[in-house]
């Protein structure tokens, strides 16, 4: 029987401790939690889009079309602040508040659900819109089938059709 105890204490000991480890981090925690501090002023906040065609000077050379991109962001964040002014306008007018300067501004992504055809992320990397890939080698055979039997690299470039822009923009109101 004191076997059997001794093979239990090592154990017993862990759970002991654990136990007692997760009472002194709840007591610990519940001594050091403070309440967030509501905002002192009255604000509105609204989603405004830009959204920018993607037009390089020559589609095959990744520098052209790094620039492009970056001249369409440049075009879409004006066209998202007026946006979220024009809605956080339309919102404030609802609520019977008048709307006042800029408190902060933050990007958004352009969809919960991620990626979409047509925008960007660079399909090589960041900044990369050209590269190499493997494409297949397809013949027939004597039966009429196809099969692939190999493979060969090809350049390509793969600029976006157009930048989107989103800004969360929070707005005083009095």
């Amino acid at each position: 029987m004191a076997g059997h105890l001794l093979h239990r204490a090592p154990r017993l000991a862990l759970i002991l401790a654990g136990a007692l480890l997760g009472l002194a981090l709840t007591l610990g925690a519940g001594g050091r939690a403070t309440a967030q501090t509501p905002p002192t002023g009255k604000s509105v906040t609204a989603i405004g889009s830009g959204q920018v065609n993607v037009n390089p000077q020559d589609r095959h050379d990744n520098a052209s079309i790094v620039a492009a991109v970056e001249a369409a962001e440049a075009k879409a964040v004006p066209q998202a602040l007026a946006d979220a002014r024009e809605r956080a306008a339309a919102l404030a007018k609802a609520s019977g508040l008048t709307l006042g300067a800029i408190e902060s501004v933050e990007e958004t992504p352009p969809s919960p659900f991620g990626y979409f055809p047509g925008a960007y992320p660079a399909p090589f990397g960041k900044d990369r819109y050209c590269g190499d890939e493997r494409r297949p080698i397809v013949r027939r055979g004597a039966n009429g089938r196809r099969r692939v039997v190999g493979s060969h690299k090809v350049h390509v470039c793969r600029p976006p059709r157009f930048v989107l822009v989103n800004l969360s923009v929070r707005f005083a109101a009095t």
